[in-house]
């Protein structure tokens, strides 16, 4: 009698067991939901056929990716045979099966035929996941008729309507005002004279002048005065002093019959304004301002004894050159 109740109770107590063991599988099932499907990527056009240069939508899907990190394709100028007009943003969407994520993509082609999308790739986790090549139809976007008539003629010409008087006359009228500001704001001139209606002495010192009115930047100041003093050793002696070299020139004056002091200075003046024009020798405003007033000196006090001396000891051109 007591081994009947002990193997009832053994079973009534493995019957409970059992019980409890599938009630807990049954939960962890529900819980878990269904199994996971593995991710698809898929590629959609939207429509099948389209006009030349007509947009078409394509559409990039990738399902079932729930919490891993996608990369899509990057996208360049072509996809196949179309032309890629615009590359949307890549979206993402959850819901119960995973992550949804899609991009738009708009093409057209400019040929009619066939268009060809080869297969792209996303890369998903440590996965590449590739599309299966779509393709759509490009046609004519005028009907047979259209295309049977040809090109349309140009249109005849039409006449321009005349153009008012008034219109005429307030054209002409601010056509006269602006030259007149413009005239009154142009610089005054002053008359030029001829080199040769000049002498020497009066070339160099309008030269003179003009460079202390201006005072151009040393460079410049020291090559206008250079070539003006060459001019007028030159005249003021009887050769061409503008092409001379410097110790061609220094030569040619220490060969006259001119005062040391004369001579030296004048060659001390050339010679300075080449160390500024060709060696790059700083030079300030005194500096300028006391170059001219020793080429005032020198035009002042060279014509008289120069062209005495020139008359004394005449050399050739050659020789002032070498």
């Amino acid at each position: 009698m007591i081994r009947r109740r002990s193997t009832a109770r053994l079973g009534a107590l493995a019957c409970v067991v059992g019980l409890a063991g599938l009630a807990l599988v049954a939960c962890e099932a529900q819980r878990e939901g269904p199994a996971a499907e593995a991710p698809r990527f898929e590629v959609e056009v939207a429509s099948g056929a389209a006009a030349l240069g007509e947009p078409v939508e394509v559409t990039l899907r990738l399902t079932g990716a729930r919490g891993r990190q996608t990369l899509f394709p990057t996208w360049h100028e072509r996809w196949g045979d179309a032309t890629i007009l615009t590359a949307g943003p890549v979206e993402h969407q959850d819901d119960e099966t995973g992550t949804e994520t899609r991009q738009i993509v708009r093409v057209a082609a400019y040929r009619p035929g066939t268009v060809e999308l080869p297969p792209v790739a996303v890369h998903w986790a440590d996965e590449t996941l590739l599309s299966r090549p779509q393709r759509f139809e490009v046609v004519f976007s005028l009907t047979p008729d259209e295309l049977a008539e040809g090109p349309r003629p140009p249109a005849p010409p039409h006449r321009l309507p005349p153009l008012s008087p008034w219109w005429s006359v307030s054209g002409g009228a601010l056509a006269l005002a602006l030259a007149l500001i413009f005239e009154r704001r142009r610089p005054p001139t002053t008359a030029v004279q001829p080199r040769g209606s000049l002498d020497a002495t009066s070339e160099l010192l309008a030269g003179l002048a003009d460079l202390e009115r201006q005072r151009p930047d040393p460079v410049l100041f020291h090559t206008r005065l250079s070539l003006g003093l060459r001019r007028f050793v030159g005249r003021s002696v009887g050769f061409d002093g503008e092409t001379a070299t410097a110790p061609g020139l220094r030569r040619r004056l220490d060969g006259l019959d001119l005062p040391r002091a004369l001579s030296s200075r004048t060659g001390d003046l050339l010679a300075e304004c080449d160390a500024v024009r060709f060696g790059g020798r700083p030079a300030s405003a005194q500096d300028m301002g006391r170059r001219l007033a020793t080429a005032r000196g020198l035009a002042r006090g060279w014509p008289q004894r120069a062209t005495a001396a020139a008359h004394r000891a005449p050399r050739s051109n050659q020789e002032a050159e070498s």
